[in-house]
């Protein structure tokens, strides 16, 4: 085992909750040092974005089939909206006289630790020249860090289409950390899951498609994005690029031109990043796991996923796109008595399936390697129990041959084609899930609760522990979906990233590493709190 791979799965270990103990943490919350959730550059160039109401069209359903929805052209208006419909604010909340925002992508206790930029070439309205710039959801505007000469930005994008934007994220694990302590590591990986899903479906939205482009290295990402210097307690952490372009869009291999990227650290940037608490607790266990996961220069993609041919188009609900993506909340309680019809379950379950050309699983280059364990409480006409969502057909009998084998396997009742769900274990598993997700009512109070079941050591050995993090980009993703499906049916979601990991293992039969426990869901009819008032995002 290498040194980075020892540190990734010490750091794993070290950050699970236990029944007798937490993961390490603060202890208490410091609000003097509390971070500020907003990011600026302060001397960059703001470029104002539009505010673009929300529109009935297009359908919310429409939006999950390519070719359903025409492409639009990139220019100020669609780069708005694509901004607004991904890491922009949904609405400020008031309660006395406290105010808080909320945005449109979810986030460990609200704390937003990713931060997003526009990487593209001259767009009417907005740059005459090809630029990076930094989103500022506060503002809904750019600041725009540095002009790139029109020759390096056509060796940097050589080989893509003309109507094309590269979005990078970066994370400020202190932002995360201030709460979470160790574990925050683990959240911040989910946090950039979810902005991953909005960014597919946003491009959905407007007839484009977005692609992670999986051949640079952390360094390669950093150079590109501004934020090679690392240094201090409020880094931003080089994440990812991704690729967007209409879709049908015909692609080569992003192969990057390595002196064009590193020409990028000698341009003059502009605006400095703004400092976010004035004092900190640092976690030396969280630069350890970031710097060992940092994906290394020379290093192969992943080899592009084989996956199966989507199902046929089904019904098209009266409901828009964004009007869903911008209601959508976090639940913070559930009424624990509403039921969901089984036809939903099976509709919310087959959106978190991959499949070829579909949203927004398209966008990772992988196989998949996140399988749900389910906790049914209160489906219509379906047995409640736990049962098991094997994602990757693959996986199925490594997953039988780990797992207890006193489980029953039965396909439940009403199972649609192409849903691999399996009857695990009958019977009312409600204060065992309550249980097992650190004694959080939400997991039993809702129509369903999850675990989300990783490949884990086989996908660490095979592609490196740069690897660890995508494992929780797709268990973000596969939130994401559930977050939007959930509030289409009338009902709310939660994620759940407190949970005890060991213990979820063993009522699984898992003995070894094979298998681990990233993440937890919970999908049921909200219950409001009436002493919260809830005022736009941008009056």
């Amino acid at each position: 085992m290498s040194e980075r791979s020892a540190t990734v799965l010490a750091y794993h270990e070290a950050t699970k909750h236990h029944f007798d103990r937490y993961a390490r943490g603060p202890g208490r919350l410091d609000w003097a040092s509390q971070p500020d959730p907003f990011r600026r550059y302060p001397g960059a160039p703001v470029i104002a974005l539009e505010k673009v109401a929300l529109a009935a069209e297009p359908a919310y359903d429409a939006a999950w089939t390519r070719g359903a929805i025409i492409p639009a052209p990139l220019d100020r208006r669609t780069l708005s909206q694509f901004f607004l419909d991904t890491l922009a604010l949904s609405a400020w909340k008031r309660s006395g006289a406290a105010t808080w925002a909320l945005r449109v992508n979810p986030s460990s206790g609200n704390l937003h630790p990713i931060e997003g930029y526009a990487v593209c070439g001259p767009i009417d309205g907005v740059c005459s020249e090809p630029m990076v710039a930094h989103y500022a959801p506060e503002e809904h505007a750019l600041e725009q860090r540095v002009s790139i000469p029109l020759p390096l930005w056509q060796r940097i994008t050589a080989g893509l289409p003309g109507e094309t934007i590269l979005v990078g994220l970066t994370c400020i694990h202190w932002r995360e950390s201030w709460k979470y302590g160790e574990r925050a590591y683990r959240y911040s990986q989910l946090d950039l899951g979810h902005v991953l899903g909005a960014i597919s479906v946003a491009a959905a939205g407007l007839g484009w498609q977005a692609s992670l482009v999986d051949s640079l290295s952390s360094r390669e990402v950093a150079q590109i994005l501004g934020v090679l210097d690392a240094a201090g307690a409020e880094p931003e952490e080089a994440a990812c690029l991704v690729l967007v372009t209409p879709q049908g869009s015909k692609i080569r291999d992003v192969l990057p031109d390595s002196d064009a990227v590193a020409a990028m650290t000698e341009l003059t940037w502009q605006g400095r990043p703004s400092r976010l608490s004035r004092s900190h607790q640092v976690w030396p266990i969280i630069d350890e796991v970031a710097e060992a996961c940092r994906k290394p220069s020379g290093v192969s993609p992943c080899p592009p996923a084989t996956l199966p041919e989507g199902p046929a188009p089904g019904e098209v609900r009266a409901v828009a796109l964004r009007s869903i993506i911008h209601q959508r909340r976090s639940a913070q309680d559930l009424d624990g008595t509403t039921p969901m019809p089984r036809s939903d379950f099976y509709r919310m379950l087959l959106r978190t399936v991959a499949r070829a050309d579909g949203i927004p699983f398209s966008t990772l280059p992988w196989t998949p390697g996140v399988h749900l364990a389910v906790f049914v409480h209160r489906i219509q006409e379906l047995m409640s129990g736990l049962y098991l969502l094997v994602r990757e057909p693959g996986h199925e009998e490594r997953l039988r041959q780990a797992m207890n084998p006193a489980f029953t396997w039965e396909k439940p009742e009403g199972c649609p084609e192409g849903l691999d769900l399996y009857l695990l274990m009958p019977g009312d598993l409600r204060k065992l899930a309550m249980q097992l997700a650190c004694v959080q009512a939400l997991a039993a109070d809702g129509c369903f609760s999850l675990a989300m079941i990783a490949d884990f050591e086989e996908v660490l050995e095979r592609y490196d522990p740069w690897m660890y993090p995508r494992l929780y980009w797709e268990c973000g993703m596969i939130g994401q979906v559930l977050y939007l499906e959930a509030e289409a049916a009338g009902l709310r979601g939660c994620g759940i990233g407190c949970y005890f990991d060991d213990p979820m293992h063993e009522l699984l039969g898992l003995k070894d590493q094979r298998f681990q426990d990233l993440y937890h869901f919970t999908v049921g009819k909200a219950l409001e709190d009436p002493r919260i008032n809830t005022l736009p995002a941008y009056p």
